[in-house]
């Protein structure tokens, strides 16, 4: 009689186990992709944002307001304002995050901010009109485009001096540079067209057609491709081997800006006419998702870690904060263990050690 009750408490012990077991490895609550977790208000009229390589900070060009907010990624909320020139629009960071370059469209001028401090410490002549900015990964330049002067001007970081112009088409909007640092992507808006720059003499080595009124521009993390948004209602994908449109993608309404995520699998599309995020996959160069954001959506950017999509909604004055696809997948195709599994685990642990423990005692006495 006592071992058999000794055998049957094993048993219920065991069948504890793998019963929490069991439960632990169904799949579990995961954090919600795709979807607008916060939105943040800020100057007038937002433009332009970007993210510092570090993760922790989000700038933002407020084109009505003159200004630049900084937002904390932490906690979503506006820690600085910093007043730049007339109506800044592009802003970009040095690799090591130190200073910020804001493109003041309203004249013709650049704006350095130390992210130390939130303070101009160098104003910079471009072009007239200046909008897109980007900076080479050696840190080493900044490329701004002056869309009233068919020019880009190229700035040394170490000097704040124009050291080169570049001759690009007809109303330059946009540039993004290789990872390589060899080529600069500018989109012409007023052509339909892009140019490619040669970073080593700063002239254009390649003209490449793609939809109407090109505007935003980025390049995945490999180098292999570069996505144009079309404001006639379409995305072009570059490819850097022949220049030439490898894919052309619908999305919605007036796409004004692009990014893509730092895993390389997906392409965010601010849709200024819908109020949209066409969210694309790299693979298939389809869309896969549509996110609702504020009103006329006008930049976007992703921070490092590609946890949270941060988008302008120039006609409210806000940002939104986009819960962004870190996977190769927006659902979980696996099980995933949980904080809520790993205590039913240990639960089921603590029975099993419990039972052990009175069983021992049991036995001891009847010795």
């Amino acid at each position: 009689m006592k071992q058999k009750t000794t055998k049957t408490l094993k048993v219920v012990s065991l069948l504890v186990l793998l019963s929490f077991c069991a439960f632990a490895l169904l799949p579990q609550a995961v954090r919600a992709t795709n979807t607008v977790t916060t939105t943040v208000t800020v100057g007038s009229n937002p433009q332009a944002v970007a993210a510092t390589p570090n993760g922790l900070y989000v700038y933002v060009t407020n084109a009505a307001s003159g200004t630049v907010s900084v937002i904390s990624t932490a906690s979503n909320t506006v820690t600085a304002t910093v007043t730049v020139g007339s109506s800044p629009e592009g802003v970009a960071f040095t690799p090591n995050g130190d200073y910020a370059y804001v493109s003041n469209e309203g004249g013709t001028t650049v704006s350095v901010i130390s992210t130390s401090t939130n303070t101009v410490t160098a104003t910079v002549t471009v072009g007239t009109n200046p909008v897109g900015v980007a900076v080479t990964p050696n840190g080493q330049y900044a490329y701004v485009t002056n869309s009233a002067n068919d020019t880009v001007s190229v700035i040394s970081t170490a000097t704040n001096k124009v050291t080169a112009t570049a001759t690009a088409g007809s109303t330059p909007v946009d540039v993004a540079i290789t990872p390589n640092g060899q080529y600069a992507y500018v989109t012409n808006a007023g052509g339909g067209t892009v140019s490619v720059l040669s970073t080593a003499t700063n002239t254009v080595t390649s003209t490449v057609t793609v939809g109407g009124n090109p505007q935003g521009v980025a390049v995945t993390p490999n180098g292999q491709y570069v996505y144009v948004t079309n404001y006639a209602g379409t995305v072009s994908v570059i490819s850097t081997a022949t220049n030439t449109v490898k894919a052309t993608v619908t999305v919605g309404a007036n796409p004004a800006d692009a990014v893509v995520t730092p895993n390389g699998l997906y392409v965010y599309v601010t849709n200024y006419g819908s109020g949209t995020v066409s969210v694309l996959s790299t693979a298939t160069n389809t869309v896969t998702s549509t996110v609702t954001v504020g009103t006329t959506p006008a930049s976007v950017a992703v921070t490092s870690n590609g946890e949270a999509v941060y988008v302008t909604n120039a006609g409210s004055g806000t940002v939104s904060v986009i819960s962004a696809v870190t996977g190769a997948s927006p659902t979980p195709t696996v099980p995933e263990f949980s904080n809520l599994a790993l205590v039913l685990v240990v639960v089921a642990l603590a029975v099993v050690t419990l039972s052990a423990i009175v069983l021992r005692v049991k036995t001891r006495k009847q010795l």
